[in-house]
């Protein structure tokens, strides 16, 4: 290799390193900002607490679910997005020293898959995806605050309706931060 060529091999180099390392960089803010917001979200702070209940026209998400005193259904989320929302950089053979970086996310089948509803029978939808698409059988929740009552201590399902015509539409949770994740990694903002 002649040297002017070497120079601009050399050059090449470093600048697909810094253009990598940019990249990684504001990936990893992205996913700071992710972990905070999900952690943040109402949803989370209601699941882990069943405090400030709004979500519901009655009772909490955290009884509703079911999680167990002790349980925290947010770390549990924290640790599958850790573990799921990664970066790898491409191999390429352009010339041109165009850099290929791929940001994995999880669907929603990652989501059931992982963070499975124990009471369904069989569990095959997560309490994250319930939470988007809205819970149908709310009007069987029998919700106490008087009597410790199933895992989480706030109520039980029951066979017959307790509020007919009780219904949570859904709320934008994770497909909400997760596009607020996408802006950031893209814009940087």
């Amino acid at each position: 290799m002649n040297p002017r060529d070497a120079m601009f091999e050399n050059i090449r180099r470093q600048v697909k390193e810094k253009l990598t390392q940019n990249a990684v960089v504001r990936f990893e803010n992205a996913k700071r900002y992710l972990i905070q917001a999900t952690m943040d979200h109402p949803i989370s702070r209601e699941l882990d607490s069943g405090l400030g209940a709004t979500n519901l026209p009655y009772g909490t998400l955290r009884g509703f679910f079911g999680f167990s005193d002790g349980s925290s259904a947010v770390n549990a989320l924290i640790n599958f997005l850790e573990d799921n929302v990664t970066i790898e950089q491409g191999v390429s053979s352009n010339k041109r020293g165009l850099i290929n970086m791929y940001i994995r996310l999880p669907s929603k089948k990652d989501f059931n898959d992982n963070l499975k509803c124990d009471w369904e029978d069989p569990p095959e939808q997560s309490w994250v995806t319930l939470v988007e698409d809205g819970i149908s059988n709310l009007e069987n929740y029998l919700y106490s605050t008087k009597r410790e009552l199933g895992r989480s201590r706030e109520g039980i399902q029951v066979k017959g309706v307790v509020k007919e015509g009780s219904e949570f539409n859904g709320v934008a949770y994770m497909s909400e931060i997760i596009s607020n994740f996408r802006r950031i990694v893209v814009q940087g903002k």
